[in-house]
């Protein structure tokens, strides 16, 4: 990433070193390569794992740096990967990490009511955003509050609280005094779980969204109930955690449906009469929408808040204006959660992770705001470091606007910057360099522009504007700096029209040169994040969507590259940091693998572009037979590929080695041999890899003979044959990507009825060789079979795949269900939405068959193959004709068909201007998701490229692709002809869900009392609803809550996780420690005897102490909570015993407390004198 003049270090694997001198022993022509050496990290947060890593540097002293992004650090350590330090937390424009306020709403004098969630209190403020009074603490009481969210205002001025995580309504007068309340946790009507949104008509009814229970219930003003509707779905009047909810003038309720994500609406008595809105980034599309609100003139206001604005409708779900974007300047957000207008029009936003309230007048201008604080040494989502000759650290703090200075170990000394486009201040700073003269550059990425400092900060020079002219950047992500202070700048675009590039300057930011374009051949670049430049003169780029390293000289000549996807040594996940040690030692920040990776340099083995394949002449000058070559070369690897001896299958690449690996005239072994030592026509010859035999360049007269069975080089740059066993002078290898084989499988029925006959289709990749399981206790190794289950039973079917390079499984569990046979015989029938327009006509058919039904085949032109064996199909029909289509169903009572012959009609379409459209099927499912694409693009597209969001692309026109992580993806298509291109993005179209696993972690897990726990969900499966339970009585519905322990004790913390998918729970008993300062007691048995006298003694304090120290009274101690004593002597003792624990000490002393008699005199440790 940057230029060091410092030393710094190398690490070098024994075994790699090993191996490299075997594999380089041949005379071959000599450059740099690259090999694993290293690795340090995982996913999480303790010291030296990770959470995305961005950006690595090395410091003078050899130490690592690392930005930890999303953990919102910086971690250090030495050479060999250990950990050092850390230094940096969450901190932005606001204070602090957790939840902000999410509930707001206005009364007629617009005073604002704020629910401050995480503060568990309720704040009004005048319109201009002075504070007037709060009411509220946490806890369970009248006036009391658990995580409130929702808050309204009545006409008469009281005030209706959603007391969501104590699951009751809670009513106050304009002052905050308490008035009444309703509610419990439950699923009975009256009962909430989680109520979110909170909502008041004319006539003083009160609305509630409660969202864990799918539903709006509806109260009269003293909290009587009187209807409910809703339940869990995606169809009309069914809900998805609904949180918002608001009422008209005219009675209509507007419901946020937010893990829809839509508005529906319905009447005062929860009639549905209209609905709106999709996942999505568009006029109208929501992502995760929180706060709703209805004006006077009936437009309504959505709070789109993972999409950071506000959207605004009228009545009927017209599309009417929006503002906002993310950030934190003015009119500026990060994720909204609320919003609410005053009767002169103007209207406050709830900027929840800004921590703020912002004002609006009617046509969305920005008028006021209030809360904001910043903090030294705090980070938000930092992408960018470097190091000075010094040791001094640069970060460049990107969601901050600044950059931040601290010394070797995390001492904060300086920063500069803030958000603008004048001089010294930054729009999205992304990366940082320094020069020999301790110079900083700057990637002010949103500026379009470079800036350059001196090292206190002190303004220099700037250069760069937006566009893909000389000097010019479209997202300048990566900076790094050469010995000559020459400035190397990564600059791509996001939508494709210009590529990725790498520009660069000399130190006043003269533009020198440039290369590099979007793809994913030598030389081409695919989203690449981070450069970096050794003390030769190199560069390196952080090719991050292809997976890879590539090496430039100074001049963007292509010399070599390393990597592709995957988590094995010397592969990569999204890589997107970089940096090179004095040595060469380049380390990569390998960010889905949440790791840092370390390489050596070595020699280079010869590459062969046309393939992509590596080749080595390895030396035996002692000779070697084709037996004993074969065997070395399949157990070598290089760069995480296999070995193999080298297979010729083309001129060019006979010349490629003929040229490059020296090997004339050396006798040197290929991987081709006569399999059984026949006379030997061409024919008879095949590879070691199992290819087709297509080369037959061979030496002249040759082959010769019935046992001359290998092929090796000859002189000349000619093949020749010759005896298996004869020792040669050495061997080629061949390097090659192994080709992985991806499971993969669908049924055309996976329930239905005794005796079930189900075709299984394979969908795998790269297979070669197919077992299945069918869960009945048979098997079978087709690749596509038909298989009966005749028992009742829910069947898992697995499925194994071979290839020669390894092998993949695909497991369904219970995926086919076979019930109890029933009586009927279907009829079919059938519907479609559309049955004629232009060409392409995406057609969607609705089964109307009537009996009992268990497959469905349908024919959309009636050509006699099968098309689709859904239910309810969609199909697009992309040529002109006239079609007729057939469905046949079936069930235990039968089949039936229905022909509706030239039913679809399909016109040629006008000419148009070239415009990108696709759909997918499927666009929501478990993990893995297998969807099929399909271009529906209209004015002739000749070429496509698809971005996945998962970090893989494609280039067919409809392709298929697997999802293999859980997770929302957004999906782009760019489409091109001669004369026009086009860009569609459909923002979280894919949505890939798993069962949750529940986890979490806390802030701290003991302490004195009162204690304030930050409880951190870490639950895989993207759940969407929590349910906390303390162990104190208390519950939350947050994801991350802050709870306070008013008493101390041992608390046992369970957490409860749900998705679509089900539900998962974990406890931690015991889990959380709160004490008070001690009060000392104890007892003993028995308290008097006869000498020796044993004495049991037992800890009767209170308040959890953590030690004891116990004084017998006859000069002996012990430290044991409960220890056993024996007086030897007779007398009276005095026991003192002292209890400690995180909150103080407590000592309490019992005078002639312990009686000893003997037959003798007194014993002389007696404390009673």
């Amino acid at each position: 990433m940057k230029y060091q003049k410092a030393n710094v270090f190398k690490i070098t694997s024994l075994c790699l070193v090993l191996l490299f001198l075997g594999l380089m022993s041949a005379s071959v022509t000599h450059a740099e390569s690259f090999s694993f050496v290293t690795k340090w990290g995982s996913a999480g947060s303790s010291d030296g794992q990770f959470s995305s890593p961005c950006g690595v540097v090395i410091g003078p002293s050899g130490n690592v740096y690392v930005v930890d992004t999303s953990n919102h650090r910086i971690q250090e350590f030495d050479s060999s990967g250990s950990f050092i330090t850390k230094w940096g937390s969450y901190g932005n424009s606001n204070s602090g990490s957790n939840p902000g306020p999410e509930g707001v709403a206005v009364d007629s004098s617009g005073n604002v009511y704020v629910a401050d969630t995480n503060s568990h209190r309720i704040l009004k403020f005048d319109s201009s955003g002075t504070l007037i009074t709060q009411f509220g603490s946490y806890g369970s009481g009248d006036g009391q509050f658990n995580s409130p969210i929702g808050v309204t205002v009545d006409s008469s001025g009281n005030v209706y609280v959603a007391d969501s995580s104590n699951c009751r309504i809670q009513k106050f007068d304009s002052s905050g005094t308490f008035i009444t309340k309703w509610g419990s946790e439950g699923t009975g009507l009256g009962e909430f779980e989680f109520p979110r949104g909170v909502a008041v008509d004319s006539s003083g009814n009160v609305y509630v969204a409660d969202s864990s229970n799918q539903r709006i219930q509806k109260f009269d003003s003293s909290g009587e109930f009187i209807i409910a509707w809703g339940s869990w779905g995606s169809g009309d009047k069914q809900f998805y955690n609904p949180s918002g909810v608001a009422v008209d003038s005219s009675g209509n309720v507007y419901v946020i449906d937010t893990d829809n994500p839509r508005i529906q609406k319905f009447n005062s008595n929860g009639k549905y009469l209209a609905q709106w809105g999709s996942w999505g980034s568009d006029d109208g599309q929501f992502s995760n929408p929180y706060g709703v609100f209805v004006d006077s003139s009936s437009n309504v206001y959505v709070a789109d808040t993972y999409n950071n604005r506000i959207q605004k409708f009228n009545n009927t779900g017209t599309f009417i204006a929006k503002w906002g974007s993310e950030g934190s300047g003015d009119g500026q957000f990060s994720n909204p959660y609320g919003v609410v207008v005053d009767s002169s029009g103007n209207f406050y936003v709830i900027d929840t992770n800004n921590q703020r309230v912002q004002k609006f007048n009617s046509s969305g201008t920005f008028v006021t705001k209030w809360n904001t604080s910043n903090t030294d040494g705090d980070f938000n989502n930092p992408h960018g470091i470097a190091a000075d000759s010094s040791g001094n650290i640069y970060v460049a703090d990107t969601s901050n606007n600044r950059i931040q200075k601290f010394d070797s170990s995390g001492t904060f000394l300086t920063k500069w910057g803030s958000e603008g486009s004048d001089e010294g201040k930054f729009e999205s700073p992304q990366d940082v360099a320094v020069d020999s003269s301790g110079n900083v550059y700057v990637v002010d990425a949103n500026n379009y522009r470079i800036q350059k400092f001196d090292s206190s900060g002190e303004f220099i020079t700037s250069w760069g504007s937006q566009g893909s002219g000389h000097g010019q950047f479209e997202y300048p992500h990566g900076i790094a700096v050469d010995s000559s202070d020459n400035v190397y700048v990564l600059d791509w675009n996001y939508y494709w029209y210009y590529g990725s590039r790498v520009q660069k300057f000399n130190s006043n930011g003269k533009y020198l040169t440039q290369w590099g374009s979007d793809g994913s051949n030598d030389g081409q670049l695919y989203n690449p994040q981070d450069i970096a430049v050794d003390s030769s003169g190199n560069i390196y780029v952080a090719d991050t969507d292809n997976n890879r390293i590539q090496k430039f000289n100074n001049t963007g000549t292509f010399l070599f590259k390393w990597g592709y996807s995957g988590s094995g040594d010397g592969q990569f996940s999204n890589p997107q940091g970089i940096a090179v040690d004095s040595s060469g030692n380049v380390y990569v920040a390998d960010t889905s693998n949440n790791r840092i990776q370390e390489f050596s340099i070595s020699e280079e083995l010869p590459y062969y572009s046309v393939n992509g394949h590596y080749y080595n002449a390895v030396s035996a000058p002692d000779g070697i037979t084709w037996t004993d070559a074969k065997t070395a070369a399949e157990s070598s690897t290089y760069l995480g590929m296999n070995g193999h001896l080298a297979t010729i299958t083309s001129q060019g690449e006979n010349d490629f080695i003929y040229n490059n690996l020296g090997v004339t005239p050396n006798y040197y072994w290929l991987g081709a041999f006569h399999s059984d030592d026949s006379q030997e026509p061409d024919s008879g010859w095949q590879w070691v890899t199992g290819e087709p035999w297509n080369y037959t360049y061979w030496n002249s007269g040759q082959p010769d003979d019935a046992y001359e069975s290998a092929l090796q080089f000859y002189y000349g740059d000619k093949w020749n044959d010759y005896y298996r066993y004869y020792g040669q002078s050495g061997y080629i290898i061949e390097y090659e990507q192994p080709v992985l084989p991806v499971a993969n499988f669908s049924a055309n029925v996976s329930e239905g009825y005794a005796p079930l006959s189900v075709q299984f289709i394979d969908l795998s990749e790269n297979a070669t060789s197919w077992l299945w399981d069918f869960g009945d206790g048979t098997n079978a190794t087709e690749q596509n079979v038909s298989h009966t289950y005749t028992s009742v039973g829910k069947y898992t079917v697995n499925l194994t795949v071979s290839n020669a390079d390894g092998s993949d499984s695909e497991v369904k569990t219970e995926y086919i269900i076979v019930n109890e046979p029933l009586p009927g015989a279907p009829v079919a029938n059938f519907t479609a939405n559309v049955t004629s327009g232009t060409a392409p006509l995406e057609v969607q058919f609705t089964d109307e068959s009537t009996g009992n039904v268990s497959a469905y085949a349908w024919d959309f032109d009636n050509d006699g193959t099968v098309d689709s064996i859904e239910q309810n199909p969609a199909y697009t029909y992309a040529a002109t004709g006239t079609y007729t289509v057939n469905l046949t169903v079936t069930g235990p009572g039968g089949s039936d068909s229905e022909v509706k012959t030239g039913y679809i009609e399909v016109s040629s379409p006008s000419p148009s201007k070239l415009v990108a459209a696709f759909s997918a099927s499927p666009t929501s499912g478990k993990v893995p998701l297998k969807v099929a694409f399909t271009d529906t693009s209209t004015g002739s597209p000749t070429s496509w490229k698809w971005d996945f969001g998962d970090g893989s692309k494609s280039f067919l026109q409809n392709p298929i692709h697997k999802y293999s992580k859980a997770g929302v993806y957004t999906v782009s298509l760019r489409v091109k002809n001669d004369a026009d291109r086009d860009t569609v993005t459909k923002t979280d179209y894919i949505k890939v869900i798993v069962k949750p696993v529940a986890n979490f972690t806390s802030s701290v897990t003991s302490g004195k009392v009162p204690l304030k726990v930050a409880f951190t969900d870490t639950s895989t499966g993207s759940p969407t609803s929590w349910k906390w339970d303390f162990g104190d009585g208390s519950k939350s519905f947050l994801q991350n809550p802050t709870h306070k322990y008013s008493k101390a004790g041992i608390y046992t913390v369970n957490l409860i996780v749900k998705n679509a998918q089900g539900s998962n729970a974990v406890t931690k008993t015991e889990y959380i420690a709160v004490v008070a300062k001690p009060v000392a007691d104890f007892s003993a048995t028995p308290t008097s005897g006869k000498a020796p006298l044993n004495v049991a003694f037992t800890d009767n304090s209170t308040g959890v102490p953590t030690a004891w120290k116990w004084s017998f009274g006859d000069g002996t101690t012990s430290r044991e909570k409960n220890p056993e004593h024996q007086y030897l002597q007779g007398g009276s003792y005095k026991v003192t015993l002292t209890v400690v624990n995180a909150a103080g000490s407590s000592t309490t002393t019992k005078t002639n407390y312990i009686k000893v008699t003997t037959n003798t005199k007194p014993g002389i440790y007696s404390e009673s004198k």
